[in-house]
Order: C-alpha cells, then sequence, then structure tokens
C-alpha cells in the first residue's frame, strides 16, 4: 500500500492533486479513499450521464424486486417498521418529518426552542413530559392560527412550544384572547 502524501494534517486527492482536510475525503476500512469527495462527485456525475439508459433499466428491474419482495414479505417489513417506530431513532426520525413538514422547522430548532425554554410551557409554565408516550403534558409547536389556518405553517407564526392539553384548550377558544379573558373571569367568578 503507498504512503499518502500529507501536509499539516491535508491529505492529498489523487485525483485533482489538491491538499484538503480529511473530513473532505470518504472513510473506508482501512482509512480514507484517495479521492476528494468533489472528485469523487464529478466522476459519478460522469458515469450516470454516459450510463443513464443502463441505470434508468437496472432502476426498475430493481423497483419490480423491490415491490415482489415486499408484497412477499409484508407482515415482516410492517412488524420491524413497527418496532423502529417505537426506537429513539425512530421517534426522532419521525419527529423530525412532522416539524418540518407541518411547521417548516427542523429538530434541531425544536429542541433550541425546548432548551430556550427551560423544558417548560410557555402557556401554564409547567414541566413537559419528555419521556413518556405522546400525552396531554406532551410539548407541542403552538402557532397563530389567524396567520395560518391550514395543516401546514408558514414557519413565521411560531409562538413557541406548549402542553397538548393547553394548545387544545387556545384551539377550543379559537385563540380569542376576549374568550380566554371571559373563562378566566368566570372562573374566578365562581371560585370556591
Amino acid at each position: 500500500m503507498r504512503k499518502r502524501e500529507t501536509i499539516d494534517g491535508k491529505f492529498k486527492c489523487s485525483k485533482c492533486k489538491e491538499f484538503k482536510f480529511p473530513n473532505r475525503f470518504s472513510k473506508r476500512k482501512n482509512g480514507f479513499k484517495s479521492q476528494c469527495k468533489a472528485c469523487v462527485s464529478k466522476l459519478n456525475a460522469i458515469y450516470r450521464e454516459q450510463h443513464n439508459e443502463q441505470l434508468k433499466e437496472k432502476r426498475i428491474q430493481n423497483q419490480d424486486k423491490v415491490k415482489k419482495y415486499q408484497i412477499k414479505n409484508k407482515e415482516k417489513i410492517e412488524a420491524k417498521a413497527k418496532l423502529w417506530r417505537k426506537t429513539i431513532a425512530g421517534k426522532r426520525s419521525l419527529k423530525s418529518i412532522d416539524l418540518k413538514k407541518h411547521y417548516g422547522i427542523t429538530l434541531e430548532q425544536y429542541e433550541k426552542m425546548l432548551l430556550l425554554q427551560n423544558g417548560i410551557c410557555l402557556l401554564c409554565k409547567q414541566p413537559f413530559d419528555l419521556l413518556g408516550d405522546f400525552n396531554k403534558n406532551s410539548p407541542v409547536v403552538d402557532h397563530d392560527h389567524n396567520c395560518c389556518n391550514g395543516a401546514k405553517t408558514c414557519g413565521n407564526c411560531i409562538r413557541g412550544i406548549i402542553h397538548s392539553s393547553c394548545n387544545l384548550a387556545l384551539g377550543n377558544f379559537n385563540d380569542d384572547s376576549v374568550l380566554l379573558r371571559l373563562a378566566a373571569e368566570y372562573i374566578e367568578k365562581f371560585k370556591v
């Protein structure tokens, strides 16, 4: 095996001959690939362009194989998916998809909001249940329904993270501050 040229902790790419930091090279079993990621990407693009028809045929064949496998092993696949959804990685992945789809934010942005709120609901100032399954004390993203009334928000009208039950309460009052004040007065009036 040839010794790789290095300067100041940088590796030399065997294709473009430039010295780059190790994170610019893909890993393999015994170290790093000899060509940088950028060169590999260019070579792959050229290959795909030159072999487009063959690759298209192969994709179609693979799709047929995958469909047959999925039909044959439906129960097995569903059981594996059900188990995966219960893992930490599965829950994080599904949460990430949900946040991006409905609120236009990443899981990292959501977790940063939780940290900034010290794990406490912005409405009732009580802590979230972060360990259990989804329940009334689970954290949910709250947004202004007057801005975005559909299933997806613009991301600009997010107010913060509150309990699921607090969010339902706001929704039941149609986010109407007058109704909420009247409800508070009502409760105070009949307090024992």
